[in-house]
């Protein structure tokens, strides 16, 4: 509540809102409302200019790549925010593998009108499925708000069994719903494919999709998440030896180099 507070000053021209959990409380029996909160804003804490530099800065913070936000930037609406991550003490000692993690998230960037955050502890950084959570929850929030404003693209997809239809038509499929397809091999029909038929994604998931072709190349895996490269070795049948958690940000293998059975592919995440 602290955070939401804090960073509400950068969506308000420099005035902090303060936030509550219960909007009402009504009387059961004959629906009077004994209580209603009202928004109540602090005096104006930071300058305009403040505001609007704070607000650049932190959409650098999601847009530009390699940043530790990048897992919450979104094509559809821009998000800014600030990611954080904090030691946990376990038996006298600060944890080596488990860390609090946290992001702070406004939207639109040019007038937000939504914030989230967003709060967890792991061993991992897990940004990819928060990035989903937040962009998510904030797309949902900004279509409620909507009035004359054009909605933005919330509406999850569940996908189909691709099994033996042609690549081309699968492209074009996900394409229209605003997945990301990533063909695997060079043949034109499909004979494999992650996630499975049911699943339900978001807008910007990728979905892996093996062909009947021989000749596999090395995809650009940056931003993958280790599930996606796990998940490509097992379509594809070559190894994989992750270093680090989170999101990947190397390769031991350039894009388009030609892969082979049992090729191992060192991936770098963090």
């Amino acid at each position: 509540l602290q955070l939401l507070r804090g960073y509400s000053a950068f969506a308000n021209d420099g005035r902090t809102v303060e936030p509550y959990l219960v909007e009402k409380v009504v009387n059961p029996t004959n629906g009077k409302t004994l209580y209603s909160a009202k928004t109540s804003y602090s005096k104006k804490i930071y300058s305009t200019e403040a505001v609007a530099q704070m607000r650049t800065l932190l959409y650098g913070v999601v847009n530009i790549d390699e940043s530790t936000g990048r897992d919450y930037r979104d094509s559809s609406v821009e998000i800014i925010g600030k990611t954080g991550t904090g030691q946990i003490a376990e038996n006298g000692a600060y944890s080596a593998s488990k860390h609090t993690h946290s992001f702070v998230g406004m939207a639109p960037y040019r007038d937000p009108e939504v914030e989230v955050i967003v709060w967890f502890q792991n061993e991992s950084s897990g940004t990819n499925y928060s990035g989903d959570l937040v962009k998510s929850i904030t797309k949902s929030a900004l279509n409620i708000l909507s009035k004359d404003t054009e909605k933005v693209n919330s509406t999850p997809y569940v996908l189909n069994n691709y099994m033996n239809q042609s690549t081309s038509y699968v492209e074009g499929i996900l394409k229209k719903h605003s997945l990301t397809p990533i063909l695997i091999g060079d043949g034109s029909t499909v004979v494999g494919q992650y996630p499975s038929s049911t699943t339900e994604v978001t807008m910007g998931s990728k979905v892996l999709l093996l062909t009947d072709g021989q000749k596999y190349t090395m995809p650009s895996m940056l931003g993958w998440s280790r599930k996606e490269a796990e998940a490509f070795a097992s379509l594809t049948g070559v190894e994989i030896k992750m270093n680090g958690l989170g999101s990947i940000y190397a390769q031991s293998i350039t894009k388009g180099t030609e892969l082979k059975q049992g090729t191992e592919i060192e991936l770098y995440a963090k």
